[in-house]
C-alpha cells in the first residue's frame, strides 16, 4: 500500500486529550513546539488513577488514594502537582516505580 494511498486524518487539539485527562495549564497552551512533559506526567497519572480506581469525572477525584497502591502513593501525589514544575520528569517517575 503507498503511503500517498492511506486517509489523511486530521486530530483537532482541542478535542484530544479529553477533558478530564487535562492538566490545569493545558488549555493555556503557552509552549512553542511541544507539549512539555509535565502534561503528559499528569495524563499519565489519570491512567493510573482510572486503573485502580476505574472512571473519574472531576479532576477533584485524582486525589482519592484509597485504592491506589501505598508503594506508588507518594509519587502519585508528585504527579498531580499544581504546578508543572513539581511533578516528576518521565524518566524519574519510571525509576521511581516498583
Amino acid at each position: 500500500v503507498r503511503d500517498d494511498a492511506l486517509p489523511v486524518v486530521q486530530v483537532v487539539p482541542a478535542d484530544l486529550p479529553p477533558r478530564r485527562y487535562r492538566s490545569p495549564e493545558f488549555d493555556q497552551g503557552n509552549w512553542s513546539a511541544a507539549v512539555p512533559p509535565a502534561v503528559d506526567v499528569w495524563m499519565l497519572g489519570c491512567l493510573i488513577f482510572e486503573l485502580y480506581s476505574g472512571p473519574f469525572q472531576q479532576p477533584s477525584e485524582l486525589k482519592t488514594l484509597e485504592r491506589v497502591p501505598a508503594g506508588l502513593r507518594d509519587v502519585y501525589l508528585q504527579i498531580f502537582s499544581f504546578q508543572p514544575k513539581g511533578r516528576p520528569e518521565p524518566k524519574k517517575l519510571l525509576d521511581s516505580c516498583p
